[in-house]
């Protein structure tokens, strides 16, 4: 009869270590929120930056410029949690669907859009939620269609 051998942990190195981190669907969550916030404040200060020139009310140059600032900075803001939110939810639920299956295909970019649209929108009821879900894989599925050419 064999002796009992209690499990011995192997020790990771650091290389391992570092794989496993950025393997973790939080690390590309993160990754993915950071980019999203980026890409949604750039998008929104031209859009604040347009909105700020085109203000009827401001007669003065100072006046304008004040405005330009107060939009840009506000929009900045506001889209770029918006894109952060949505990058983040996106690809944690890729990712997580992506290990659950064990599988690299379109399927994942599908479920995890119609998860992510669903649950933004959500708070205005089944049918709202429904939409966002239609909406947001098919949109999941034109930006994978794109990056996988």
């Amino acid at each position: 009869m064999e002796k009992f051998k209690p499990y011995l942990r192997r020790e990771k190195n650091k290389e391992e270590l570092e794989i496993e981190f950025q393997d973790n669907c939080f690390f590309h969550a993160t990754k993915d929120a950071i980019s999203g916030f980026a890409y949604g404040a750039l998008i929104g200060g031209i859009s604040g930056f347009v909105t700020g020139i085109r203000d009827k009310k401001a007669e003065t140059t100072k006046q304008k410029f004040l405005s330009v600032l107060k939009n840009t900075s506000q929009k900045a803001v506001i889209e770029g949690f918006a894109f952060a939110l949505s990058n983040m939810l996106s690809s944690y639920f890729e990712c997580s669907i992506e290990k659950y299956r064990g599988k690299t295909d379109v399927w994942n970019g599908l479920i995890a859009g119609c998860i992510t649209g669903a649950t933004l929108s959500a708070k205005d009821g089944p049918n709202s939620a429904l939409k966002g879900c239609l909406s947001a894989a098919s949109l999941q599925f034109f930006f994978d269609s794109i990056n996988r050419k």
